[in-house]
């Protein structure tokens, strides 16, 4: 994004700056490779986690995703064998992108993060399957938490 920026994204951070990613690297196995499913944007790669395609997309065609993309999604199957799911969003729900989330019957399964997660946690009312969908926008007061460079990954 700028001159000098591939030192300060590739390099990297102290133990206790990332107290979770630390915690999860010491207990879990952690793979460093990385592949896309596409060789395209962050959101087409996103694309293929909840519908395992990008539906032939390559970029952020504003057209696109204003029409919605129509693929199946888990979304769909979990709801057509009756299992529940919830997306926990804390801006763009950017899975609004699929044409059929954007059903009246869905609209209760949105939900705002700083308002509902902890407490469905808390009740024991976590739906079966949970999408938490980070901030992108990087402001002062609510900085970005997607761990996309450069915003800053502690915060992720």
């Amino acid at each position: 994004m700028g001159e000098g920026m591939g030192r300060t994204v590739m390099s990297g951070f102290k133990l206790s700056r990332l107290p979770i990613y630390t915690k999860l690297a010491n207990e879990f196995g952690v793979f460093d490779p990385w592949f896309t499913s596409v060789p395209t944007s962050t959101l087409r790669n996103r694309f293929y986690v909840h519908s395992a395609t990008s539906f032939g997309a390559t970029s952020n065609f504003k057209k696109d995703l204003i029409y919605g993309f129509p693929q199946k999604t888990i979304f769909d199957s979990l709801d057509e064998n009756g299992l529940s799911f919830g997306i926990y969003y804390q801006n763009i729900p950017t899975t609004l992108f699929f044409k059929s989330l954007r059903k009246l019957k869905f609209l209760t399964k949105f939900h705002n993060y700083a308002l509902k997660f902890r407490l469905h946690a808390r009740l024991g009312k976590l739906p079966n399957y949970v999408v938490v969908k980070q901030r992108y926008f990087d402001v002062k007061e609510f900085p970005a938490n997607d761990d996309h460079p450069s915003h800053d990954v502690a915060c992720g």
